[in-house]
């Protein structure tokens, strides 16, 4: 009753991969792009954060009966549709391209992955703001260091990696 059954295993059918050299040839370019297209609204989120601290808007706000966590709360819904709408566009552009004579640079990725990677680098710029605000008192001095670290951490990616590609082969 209980004999060993004779299994048979075949592989899935896919599709072969195909080689795109497009990281291969921005690749060390990308991540500076990618820094300076949320530049502004990155200076915007910390300036607005630091300056609602400077001109003790939450105080005010808590005074009234809001709870923190409804103030925090609101700058995430805010600006999560923000970069969700942005992102949106991206990805409908990157993906698709723009006709046959630019074609997407996203093409062979599923656009709800590049959607979502835009909208929560987004969000993580909201958290990032959070952070730099806290350090500060004066909203254009904490906009300015925010984003020279924030640039900083984007160059960070290829001083480390200089030399990853030579080490794996």
């Amino acid at each position: 009753f209980y004999a060993p059954q004779r299994a048979l295993f075949a592989s899935m059918p896919v599709k072969a991969w195909e080689k795109d050299d497009f990281y291969g040839q921005v690749g060390d370019i990308f991540p500076f792009v990618y820094c300076m297209a949320f530049m502004f609204t990155l200076f915007n989120v910390i300036v607005g954060i630091t300056r609602e601290k400077e001109l003790r808007i939450k105080e005010s706000i808590a005074i009234m009966g809001l709870s923190p966590s409804a103030y925090i709360l609101s700058w995430y819904t805010f600006y999560s549709m923000y970069f969700g709408i942005g992102s949106m566009f991206t990805a409908i552009i990157g993906v698709n391209g723009l006709g046959d004579s630019y074609p997407g640079i996203f093409d062979k990725c599923d656009g709800f992955l590049v959607w979502l990677t835009f909208t929560l680098f987004g969000i993580n710029c909201v958290s990032y703001g959070y952070a730099v605000s806290a350090f500060f008192t004066r909203s254009y001095l904490a906009g300015v260091v925010g984003m020279i670290v924030f640039f900083m951490i984007g160059f960070s990616r290829n001083a480390l990696n200089s030399g990853s590609e030579e080490m794996i082969r």
